[in-house]
């Protein structure tokens, strides 16, 4: 992990972000496939730093969220994909999310679709 950790600084220096971004997913598949998944938090608000759009990583910082029972921070980033997911018109595939968004913050007032 050490070496992944010098490209990726290596990459940062020289501006390259699709190669950074190529990293910290791999860094972080491999500490999940080891199961550690609260080691990522940091990689994932990287990455979320790095692509606002990217729903894959703000899953995977909720799911890390969690993971830690830090409800509120996963809850907004459960918002945010599902926001976003309606905007695009995919409203069916928002429901699940911003049902977990409720469960975890019922008094999320925010939460209406018209």
């Amino acid at each position: 992990e050490d070496l992944s950790f010098l490209r990726l600084r290596s990459a940062e220096a020289q501006g390259r972000t699709e190669v950074v971004v190529d990293l910290l997913r791999r860094i972080a598949a491999s500490r999940e496939n080891a199961g550690r998944h609260l080691d990522n938090l940091g990689l994932y608000q990287r990455l979320v730093e790095l692509d606002g759009e990217d729903e894959e990583a703000r899953l995977k910082l909720a799911d890390v969220h969690e993971r830690r029972r830090d409800m509120r921070a996963a809850s907004r980033e459960l918002e945010r994909v599902a926001m976003a997911r309606v905007q695009r018109g995919e409203g069916v595939q928002a429901i699940d999310l911003l049902e977990k968004v409720v469960r975890y913050q019922p008094q999320m007032c925010r939460l209406r679709l018209t």
